[in-house]
């Protein structure tokens, strides 16, 4: 095949191939490569990148499918990439992708549309040693440098490595279905931390006999049936029964109320009621062992 050198159209006439290069250096097998609508290198006689018509890149790979198709080794995939997918990056081992920036600097992914370069995104913070997640244009969780993961932006009161803090809720469909004959354990504090209420002396202190209350604060106890209040996802029309815990602070049972923030009562420790009772039972009861003692006294005059 004859060359052309035109001074309009350029260099024509010759291909090359991969071994002969069109247009070569001193190595006689490195260079450029021409085809029908494709275009080529060859380094050492071996063709390591491709243009084909479509404008679709391949290194080591002479048909790429995606429009950068990086390949390493081959893993000898049986399926070609999908129309929509646009970079592959193939090595028959370990396989990865390296976003550097400097030590003060973040490594980005970022997820875009016409309106928004970064509507999602996935980012490290090397500062910060955080890794954060964006969402809808905003940055919506985080997993900071000791394995906390952060979702919204809560107040972290938590120290404990590896721990879930979340400004919303904390969902388990799968955990209603588990259940156990145990009696509940679990206690939520102010902050929102998850604690296990024990029982054992091993994690008690200051233990001493209760004498302040029994049967006569019992009485005073006002039972009430009564409905929640709560709107929306949590609404509830349900009649239940317990006590109000303002009322029982009233009395001066202040062992079983659970205050808040301001110090007002919020909850009752309906678990530890068992106490008040057994005290008002045992007193009960040694007033009827005293009946008893005196009505066989009397039954044997």
């Amino acid at each position: 095949m004859s060359l052309t050198l035109n001074g309009t159209t350029g260099i024509s006439g010759v291909d090359g191939s991969s071994t002969t290069p069109a247009v070569k250096g001193v190595d006689a097998n490195t260079g450029i490569v021409f085809g029908n609508n494709i275009m080529a290198c060859s380094l050492d006689g071996t063709e390591r990148i491709k243009i084909d018509s479509t404008g679709r890149v391949g290194m080591n790979q002479g048909t790429p499918t995606a429009h950068l198709e990086i390949i390493h080794t081959s893993t000898g995939r049986s399926y070609a990439a999908g129309s929509s997918t646009e970079l592959v990056v193939e090595r028959d081992a370990n396989c990865g992708i390296s976003i550097i920036s400097k030590n003060d600097s973040r490594g980005k992914l970022n997820f875009g549309d016409p309106e928004d370069e970064d509507a999602g995104a996935i980012s490290y913070d090397h500062s910060a040693s955080e890794l954060i997640f964006r969402t809808n244009g905003g940055d919506q969780c985080k997993l900071d440098s000791g394995g906390k993961l952060i979702m919204g932006s809560p107040t972290a009161v938590t120290t404990v490595g590896n721990s879930i803090i979340t400004s919303g809720r904390i969902q388990t469909e799968a955990t209603y279905s588990q259940t156990t004959g145990s009696s509940a354990n679990l206690f939520i504090t102010q902050a929102g931390l998850l604690l296990r209420s024990t029982s054992s002396s091993r994690y008690k202190k200051d233990i001493a006999d209760a004498t302040s209350w029994g049967l006569a604060d019992v009485l005073k106890l006002k039972p009430k049936t009564f409905k929640s209040n709560a709107t929306g996802e949590n609404a509830d029309d349900t009649t239940y029964a317990g006590f109000i815990a303002e009322d029982v602070h009233d009395i001066g049972l202040t062992n079983f109320v659970e205050y808040n923030d301001s110090n007002q009562p919020d909850a009752i420790h309906y678990g530890n009621m068992v106490a008040l009772l057994t005290k008002a039972i045992q007193e009960l009861n040694t007033k009827v062992t005293t009946l008893e003692t005196k009505v066989a006294a009397l039954e044997a005059a």
